[in-house]
Order: C-alpha cells, then sequence, then structure tokens
C-alpha cells in the first residue's frame, strides 16, 4: 500500500500545546464520493475553512485573554451515514473544559471558542442564553482518530477503517454511553498513523496520544484502554498502552520523556528530537480504492452512498 514502511510510535513526539478545539463543519454536495478517496472530504488545510478561520481570528484577536496554545481541527462522525447539519451552525468540542455545542450559530463560534480557552472566562462578556443553552458535556471518554486523507495518505489509508474497528468495538461491548470515536482532521506525526488522541477528564489516559494503531490491533487498545488502572501514568505507564504512546497534551517533550521514563521505558527511548516533522508527503502515494471502505462498511454494517 505505502512506498515505505510507517515508523513506529515514539515517545515524547507530541508538541506542546495545552487546550484543543474541534470544530465539524458543514459537508458539501458529493463529500461521500470525496470520503471514498481520502478518507475524508476535508480538503487539505482546514484552516481555509471559512468556521475554523473566525476560530483562529477570535484568538488572535483576544490573545491577552488566552496565554495558552491551542490546536484547532475538524472533526466528524465515523462512518458514510452522517447527521445533516442545520444550516448557518456548526458543532464544537474544547478539551480539556470537555464541553460540546450542537447546532452552534456560526455567529456565536468565535465567542464560544474564546470562552471554552480563556484563562479567565468570566472576565469575559457572558455568552447569550440561548448559546448556553446549547452546551452539553462530552462522553467519558473521546477517542479521535485522524484520517485527513487529502493532507497526508498515510492517514487516509490507516485511519478509516481503523475507526470503523474502533465504532464496532464499542458497539459491540455495549460502551456507546461511555465511548464516542470521531474523525479528526490533520494533528501532526502522520508518518506515525494510524494516530488516535484520547481525552476523558476521569481517566488516566486524557490527553494522550497514541501511534502505530490499526484495525487488527484495535481490539488490543481498546481493551487495554477500557481497563487501564486508576491512578497510573495513562499510557506512559501501562505495560500494554505504551507500545503505542506517544505523550500527553499539557506537557513539554522534556516532561513528556520523564513521564516515559519513570514509566520503565528510558532502556526503549531513543531519542524523538524532531519527531513529529513532517516527511514529505509527495513521497506518499496510495494505491487507488486501497482506503478500506468495503472494510468500513462491514464493520459498521452500513452501505455507501453512491454517487
Amino acid at each position: 500500500m505505502f512506498a515505505r514502511v510507517l515508523s513506529q510510535p515514539e515517545p515524547a513526539s507530541v508538541p506542546e500545546y495545552q487546550q484543543h478545539v474541534l470544530i465539524k463543519l458543514n459537508a458539501p454536495e458529493g463529500h461521500a464520493a470525496r470520503e471514498r478517496g481520502h478518507g475524508s472530504w476535508w480538503q487539505a488545510f482546514v484552516e481555509k475553512e471559512p468556521s475554523v478561520f473566525e476560530a483562529f481570528k477570535a484568538l488572535a484577536k483576544h490573545q491577552d485573554a488566552v496565554n495558552s496554545t491551542v490546536k484547532i481541527t475538524a472533526f466528524d462522525d465515523v462512518g458514510f451515514r452522517q447527521q445533516p447539519a442545520v444550516p448557518g451552525t456548526c458543532d464544537v468540542i474544547a478539551f480539556p473544559e470537555g464541553v460540546r455545542y450542537r447546532n452552534l450559530p456560526l455567529t456565536s463560534l468565535g465567542d464560544v471558542v474564546l470562552h471554552a480557552v480563556a484563562d479567565n472566562p468570566a472576565e469575559l462578556p457572558p455568552l447569550h442564553k440561548d448559546v448556553q443553552k446549547l452546551q452539553e458535556d462530552v462522553p467519558e471518554v473521546v477517542l479521535l482518530v485522524c484520517c485527513h486523507g487529502a493532507r497526508d495518505a498515510r492517514c487516509g489509508a490507516v485511519g478509516p477503517t481503523l475507526a470503523a474497528k474502533l465504532l464496532s468495538l464499542v458497539r459491540s461491548q455495549d460502551l456507546q454511553d461511555r465511548i464516542k470515536v470521531y474523525k479528526t482532521s490533520h494533528v501532526g506525526g502522520s508518518k506515525y498513523a494510524g494516530n488516535v488522541l484520547v481525552f476523558g477528564a476521569i481517566h488516566p489516559c486524557d490527553g494522550d496520544w497514541f501511534g502505530g494503531l490499526n484495525a487488527d490491533n484495535a481490539a488490543e487498545f481498546l481493551e487495554s484502554l477500557v481497563h487501564v488502572e486508576i491512578g497510573t501514568d495513562g499510557g506512559a505507564e501501562d505495560l500494554v498502552l505504551r507500545q503505542w504512546w506517544r505523550g500527553r497534551m499539557g506537557l513539554a517533550k522534556e516532561e513528556q520523556r520523564g513521564l516515559w521514563e519513570q514509566g520503565g521505558g528510558i532502556e526503549n527511548w531513543e531519542g524523538a528530537e524532531g519527531a513529529d516533522e513532517e516527511e514529505d508527503e509527495g513521497e506518499w502515494q496510495v494505491e487507488e480504492g486501497s482506503m478500506g471502505d468495503e472494510e468500513v462498511e462491514r464493520l459498521l454494517g452500513q452501505p455507501k452512498p453512491r454517487q
């Protein structure tokens, strides 16, 4: 499938950042056909999407209120049958705040993002009461699988079937109320595909990034994630999850390295300087039809839209 073998996940390969905002974009007509070719319908740079640009603009305008590094990516449901968006709205999820807004008017997007990541939201003008009513808590655990094939073919090839497998496992174990699986756009470190980010305020792996995952090892990953021991340092310490652990949101790379070494992995750590740097994306080509559409359809038990 690939011109070269994917890289093994490396600890301390997550760039330092403190907050993650996800925006569900309105899919254009014919999006299903594009998903079959790239794993998602997103263009290569979602930053060009008006709603994502609006979020960045709000943060830039109020830099004095936000003294942390914020990552903004797109997200979407897994599978080909997705809930149609209400025109003029979007959904927003923010971590570590752990909130979601459904059908948020685009005119309120900037204010909501700012409130979610500001150092002291109480000092900001309050959100309109109609906007506040749209807020809800996120599930106990959220899994974000990078499926951004238009940005990097590696994630487009591995991500969709990995996301579908994880969702299938969640359903088969009746964990839908506890765990939610979403696709996300480019997060960084595509050479470690498939990449999965885990968020859950009371879960030991909150903020952990994992790489080297695929449909074949998804069951072992999920089993370990569900049963990781409370009180451990999440993926950095769990004996099974450590093999895929890349780092954690909120920690500098040296702190990620220290956390890994405390978990007993210093003998396996070969250094991750520049580990988050992307290789030449132009060298990565995926064979036609290798996005795993039939496997996604089989795992989710739903037919693809024919367009």
